[in-house]
């Protein structure tokens, strides 16, 4: 390894193509022109002697060399920037910035409020930007910089998203006042009986609920299918269809729609709201505030 002419720069144009996997936003993230960052890398391939980043499919896929060279390069610059941070501060009160937030519905009715409460009182010149959760694409979202922060009611598949457990909730079922089947709902084939309305955000006609019917050798009739838990408390105050909710949009629903809620007719795990960020910006010092700020508002409900 020829290790003459070695800096820092190098290293970062490293760390940024290993997380990036694109050259346009590799060298975004350095604040190089793409041909000075297209000449970085071809002077770490000179030192290092490999290829270092293959382009397979329009992105650079790293060698095996590169991959056990990317954790401690990693490492070594988490720890410089740590360092250099301690003298470095994110003062909310006087701070302009923006945020952006990919939450489900659900979040909307529950953390939302809290938040900006929250941000108003201790953030004046904060802006949070709220969006669609993309359960397809939040985790590229995450990774690009399009997003900063993302709530989900599942795990990450990418060990690159760092997750922080927000709450738990469990699950209700509400019918309307005077359904016919009211008495027998908490039943197994009380509740497979009837016609359900769904959420599911692809729009496919089943949940994690029928993978869980399944395993018990049932299944349910679904008849509606919509993208927004907030649509389904004045769909089954009006129908017969027996719809399922986080306990705490349920619970509220029967103060504001003539519905019941009944418990589940099985086992049932509860969820968990979690929030996930990329790990690349895990030091950043704005980003740490504003999971701060979600977290507290999370403990006010």
């Amino acid at each position: 390894m020829n290790s003459s002419g070695w800096n820092l720069n190098l290293l970062r144009v490293f760390a940024a193509i290993y997380e990036e996997r694109t050259l346009t936003r590799a060298a975004a993230k350095v604040g190089l022109s793409q041909p000075a960052l297209s000449h970085a890398l071809k002077r770490l391939r000179e030192a290092l002697d490999d290829e270092l980043f293959v382009r397979q499919s329009g992105v650079y896929v790293p060698t095996r060399k590169s991959e056990a060279l990317a954790q401690p390069i990693l490492k070594a610059l988490e720890a410089l920037g740590s360092a250099l941070e301690k003298n470095q501060s994110f003062d909310p009160r006087t701070a302009s910035k923006t945020f952006r937030l990919a939450v489900s519905d659900v979040a909307t009715h529950t953390i939302l409020p809290a938040l900006g409460q929250y941000i108003h009182e201790q953030a004046p010149g904060v802006l949070c930007v709220v969006s669609q959760i993309s359960y397809q694409h939040y985790e590229k979202q995450l990774q690009t910089g399009e997003i900063d922060v993302a709530i989900i009611l599942r795990r990450p598949h990418h060990t690159d998203i760092n997750e922080e457990i927000l709450f738990e909730e469990s699950v209700a079922f509400i019918a309307r006042n005077g359904h016919p089947k009211i008495k027998t709902l908490s039943k197994l084939d009380g509740f497979v009986s009837v016609d359900h309305v769904i959420v599911n955000l692809l729009g496919e006609p089943n949940t994690w609920l029928d993978e869980k019917l399944a395993e018990l050798g049932k299944s349910r009739n679904v008849k509606l299918v919509v993208p927004y838990f907030g649509a389904v408390p004045e769909i089954v105050s009006k129908t017969d269809l027996v719809g399922v909710l986080p306990r705490r949009l349920a619970k509220r629903a029967t103060k504001e729609y003539p519905v019941t809620l009944f418990p589940p007719p099985f086992d049932f795990p509860s969820v968990h709201f979690t929030m996930c960020w990329h790990a690349r910006r895990q030091r950043d010092l704005g980003l740490r505030w504003f999971r701060s700020a979600i977290s507290q508002a999370c403990t006010s409900f």
